[in-house]
Order: structure tokens, then C-alpha cells, then sequence
């Protein structure tokens, strides 16, 4: 763990507790902070931000998730809507302006880039990168190139710790599986089923990790997927979704992803 303080990094003190106590000793999984939310769910304009991922690694966070999307000028940048809002309340396609046009909008002002997040703080906490799907082939291929393009040169100069790259995508996350040495992730569609021709297409394609909705994650899809030689990582569970952390208790997942820290 690493505390942040005047512009330098120092380990800290102690670590925290886990989140979930309920979960076996020895058999806890990797806990991720959502967005950069370590005391619960940030206002708008506040997760997916440098000092939000910070925040989370004062926290104790050795993992932290962030979402990408690409401006028009070819730019990763942390955010997780395909559109956002300009100042006349109309919805405007990230991938339809510039990095500069996106950080003249209301609460943009501040937008992180994936460039500006790995130099920073690369080195000293572990990332997801959720790299979003685009309203075109085109821009979807763009954005995974480019992160499988910096997170590579990153990795191969011992610059970045541990990175974990998911999407939607089947195509993106495929397209980054072969162009980068890091760890990669399918998300499940939303709360769809689990089935074994998936779980099958997923392990060819060389993908190590799930990623599903806590409301589909139990003991047996967990078990299904670590037969077919996969990870799986749940979303969202925070110490209050009683049901969700008494069905992982048994048989936790690899990792699960938080808003906050029990």
C-alpha cells in the first residue's frame, strides 16, 4: 500500500482490514475500488479522476478501476459515459471532440488521460482499464490499440505494476490480447447467464478473466469458469449487499470490485 503526500509516494503504515470479513482467511480476492470510490459512490464529475484513484490508494486500495473512452483527436481519456453534456444541456459524443473541446464542457474541465494516470501513478497501485465500447469499429479498434500501445511500452520499461484491460468489446479486448503482454477481461453483458460456449469462446481467445454483475456470481458459476481455466472478477459489491457477499462467501471470486471499504 502507498500513501500519497507533497508530490511523493511512501508505503503505509499498516494495511486495512479487508472489506468482507465473512470471506475464508487465505481465500480473499483481490479488491478493486470502483471508479476510484473508496467511502462510497463519488458525485458526478469526481470518480475516474487522478485524485480520486489517490484517494483510493491512501485508503489502501492496491487495485483501482477507471473507464476509458477516446476523443476525437485520438486521445484515452478517463470516462465513463459514451456521451456527455455540454454547457446547453446537449448530449455531445466524446469520440466527437477533442481532448481540449471535452475539457471546456461543465465538471471536464479536469479530465484524466490515460497518459497523465500511468505516468503518475502506475507504478505504485495496480489498474483495471475498462476500455468502452465505440459507436464505430473504427474508434473501438482505435482506443484498444492505443492502450495496448501505452500500457505495452509501460510494461516492457518496468514502469506500470499489474494492469488488467477489459471491455464489452469481444473484438477490442481480442485486439488488445494480442497486442500487449498484460492481463485481459470479457464483461459478461449485463446480468445475462453464464454458459459454457461462452466461458469455452473466452479461454481460446487467450482472455484470462470474467468480469460479472454480483446479482449472477455464485459458488457454481465461479467453479464453471476456473474449470475452463478462467478468473472471475464481480461488480459491484459493497459490504452493504448483504445477499451478494453471503453468496461469495464461500467460494469468493479472484477479485471483486467496491465502491467502498468495510
Amino acid at each position: 500500500h502507498y500513501l500519497y503526500a507533497n508530490g511523493a509516494y511512501a508505503p503505509a503504515e499498516r494495511s486495512p482490514l479487508p472489506p468482507f470479513e465473512r470471506l475464508p482467511a487465505g481465500e480473499a480476492p483481490i479488491y478493486v475500488s470502483h471508479r476510484g470510490n473508496s467511502d462510497g459512490f463519488l458525485p458526478f464529475g469526481e470518480g475516474n479522476r487522478l485524485a480520486a484513484v489517490r484517494r483510493a490508494m491512501q485508503r489502501g486500495f492496491e487495485w483501482v478501476e477507471v473507464d476509458i473512452q477516446i476523443t476525437r483527436d485520438g486521445v484515452p481519456v478517463l470516462v465513463h459515459d459514451h456521451e456527455v453534456l455540454d454547457a446547453d444541456g446537449q448530449r455531445r459524443p466524446v469520440d466527437s471532440l477533442t481532448l481540449e473541446e471535452l475539457r471546456e464542457l461543465p465538471h471536464l474541465e479536469q479530465v484524466t488521460t490515460l497518459e497523465t494516470l500511468l505516468d503518475a501513478v502506475g507504478s505504485h497501485v495496480n489498474l483495471c482499464l475498462e476500455i468502452k465500447p465505440q459507436r464505430s469499429a473504427e474508434f473501438g479498434l482505435r482506443l484498444a490499440h492505443e492502450v495496448a500501445r501505452m500500457v505495452g511500452e509501460r510494461k516492457k520499461a518496468g514502469e506500470l505494476r499489474d494492469v488488467i484491460v477489459d471491455s464489452f468489446s469481444y473484438a477490442m479486448i481480442s485486439s488488445v490480447s494480442e497486442h500487449c503482454d498484460c492481463q485481459t477481461a470479457i464483461d459478461l453483458p449485463f446480468r445475462k447467464p453464464v454458459n459454457d460456449a461462452w466461458l469455452q469462446t473466452v479461454r481460446d481467445a487467450g482472455i484470462g478473466w470474467i468480469y460479472i454483475h454480483k446479482d449472477v456470481a455464485d459458488a457454481e458459476v465461479i467453479d464453471r469458469a476456473r474449470a475452463f481455466g478462467l478468473k472471475v472478477m464481480v461488480y459491484t459489491v459493497n459490504p452493504d449487499d448483504t445477499a451478494a457477499v453471503e453468496r461469495l462467501a464461500n467460494d469468493p471470486p479472484d477479485g471483486i470490485m467496491t465502491d467502498k471499504r468495510g
